[in-house]
């Protein structure tokens, strides 16, 4: 294969090495201000798509959490904790769907593994539902996590 310039063989870092692209990142902020509820935060189009989730994630598929649409965030959001908010979990997500008005995604984080839908139901609010761990997407996804991780 040529190099970058003809008549020069490869060097490197003149051919990106192939592999998949890197997932994108999401974060959990615990906002104790003005009143505690969490944001889910997702990094998409080069900012966090954000929304606060009063009562937290769903921790089982029976019941489903309000999820309100607040403004983006810019990316170096992923971190930033004050004496106001900390950062609950974060780590990377699969996309399994994003539409304007359904995502359906995995999210990897320190406490695990697991799949949600967000569907809009009006205006700003959302419905946060966490499908179950049998779902096709959810084993899929965990699958490539676990390969991109070594595991």
């Amino acid at each position: 294969m040529a190099g970058a310039f003809p008549g020069r063989p490869v060097q490197p870092g003149d051919v990106t090495p192939p592999g998949p692209p890197p997932l994108p990142s999401w974060v959990l902020h615990d906002h104790r201000v003005p009143r505690p509820h969490r944001d889910l935060r997702l990094e998409h189009d080069g900012v966090l798509v954000s929304w606060a989730v009063p009562r937290g994630l769903p921790t089982d598929p029976a019941g489903n959490r309000l999820a309100v649409h607040v403004p983006d965030h810019d990316l170096d959001h992923l971190g930033y904790a004050d004496e106001q908010k900390s950062v609950e979990d974060t780590g990377v997500y699969v996309t399994h769907e994003w539409a304007a008005r359904k995502i359906v995604l995995t999210l990897c984080g320190r406490s695990g593994v697991a799949t949600y839908a967000l569907v809009a139901t009006r205006a700003q609010d959302w419905l946060l539902h966490r499908l179950a761990d049998s779902d096709v997407r959810h084993r899929a996804a965990a699958l490539l996590l676990a390969e991109l991780s070594g595991a």
